[in-house]
This record gives C-alpha cells, sequence and structure tokens, in this order.
C-alpha cells in the first residue's frame, strides 16, 4: 500500500514537472510569434529605407547631380541662368526664424517689401 501511494505521488510530480514545462514551452512559442511580427516590421522598414537609398544613390551618380553639386559650390550658371548672391547682412536681417512665424501680425513683411529692403541694402 506504501508503494502504491509512494508511486502515486511520484506520479503525481512527474506530471507536474512535465505540465510546468510545456506552459513555459508554450509561452515561449507565443512570445517568439510576436517576436517574429515584430522581426517581420523591422524588415519592411530596413527594405524602405534601403530602397530609399538606392534611389539617392542612383540619383547621385548621375550626371546632373554631379553637375548641380559643382555649380552651386562654385557659383557658376549655364548659359541663360542667373545667379542671385544674397548678402551676409541681408540674410542676417530677414532671414531669422522670427520672420517665419509672426506672432499676432508682430514684425510680419510681406515678401515684396523684403525684396525691396533686400535690393535697397545691394544698390547702397
Amino acid at each position: 500500500m506504501r508503494k502504491k501511494r509512494l508511486l502515486t505521488y511520484l506520479i503525481m510530480l512527474v506530471s507536474l514537472l512535465v505540465s510546468g514545462k510545456l506552459t513555459r514551452d508554450i509561452v515561449k512559442l507565443w512570445r517568439a510569434d510576436e517576436r517574429l511580427i515584430e522581426a517581420q516590421a523591422e524588415l519592411t522598414k530596413v527594405q524602405e529605407e534601403q530602397l530609399k537609398l538606392k534611389r539617392e544613390l542612383s540619383e547621385a551618380e548621375g550626371e546632373l547631380w554631379w553637375e548641380r553639386q559643382v555649380r552651386d559650390t562654385l557659383r557658376m550658371a549655364k548659359e541663360g541662368e542667373v545667379v542671385v548672391v544674397v548678402p551676409d547682412e541681408v540674410k542676417n536681417q530677414s532671414g531669422g526664424a522670427a520672420d517665419l512665424n509672426p506672432v499676432d501680425g508682430v514684425g510680419e513683411e510681406s515678401n515684396l517689401t523684403k525684396w525691396v529692403k533686400a535690393f535697397a541694402i545691394i544698390g547702397q
């Protein structure tokens, strides 16, 4: 009788251990599914970024991009183009952030007024 009881307790203990292990494995698989979904979202994001970078690379390898960079750096122009160089003092006077976001109409100037001021300073 004692052996039967001991055997019953042993079987119960083993079954509890097995069920605990199975429960942990199920939770682990459930989390693995979530990790897989997160990894797929990350993969999609990285693929979109890669596509964007490939487009930028193909654009940068083209002659137009190089020509534009050289012309901007050397301040050169094609035939028929006009290069406008804005002096630093004009940039400092009218290029501030306050001009971009006026509060309650204070300090708000029209673009025409800004251009007139810019050319009046250059003409002096």
